[in-house]
């Protein structure tokens, strides 16, 4: 009747820890595989144009994107950068797709030459999606990536 059940050994109990601390970390890193694997990626569409001022000013980019992928978007934020220091940004409580939704952002163009790249990164955020980045270039009234 001396005989001590398992959970009264000490060392049966710590290895006992050991494994289930092992088994819910295994189990955590699937899931997160999971979550991973599962959460779409949202590539925005985008068209672009330079509009000359008919008078005096400068001319500026104009940038209309829009997605289309199939719920609507939620909780985010689009966001362009120019020149790697002029940024806006676009937030949405929910983006809704298709080009009927689409969103447009006007940029000053400083020394504009039609000859030279614009570089230019956007930026995708939202819960339920993946984080994109990327960048492009405007040259030539089209974007570097359409000209290859």
């Amino acid at each position: 009747m001396s005989d001590k059940h398992w959970y009264q050994d000490g060392g049966t109990v710590v290895i006992a820890l050991i494994v289930a601390g092992f088994l819910c970390f295994l189990g955590f890193s699937f899931y997160v595989q999971h979550v991973e694997e599962t959460t779409p990626v949202v590539i925005p569409r985008l068209s672009a144009r330079v509009q000359h001022p008919v008078l005096f000013g400068a001319p500026t980019l104009e940038m209309t994107a829009w997605h289309q992928h199939t719920g609507n978007l939620r909780n985010g934020t689009f966001r362009v950068r120019l020149y790697g220091d002029d940024l806006k940004e676009h937030s949405y409580e929910v983006w809704e797709p298709n080009k009927s939704h689409a969103i447009t952002l006007s940029f000053p163009l400083r020394n504009y030459d039609p000859e030279q790249e614009i570089p230019i990164e956007f930026a995708i955020y939202g819960n339920g999606i993946k984080t994109h980045q990327w960048r492009d270039a405007w040259v030539r009234n089209n974007w570097k990536s359409n000209q290859k």
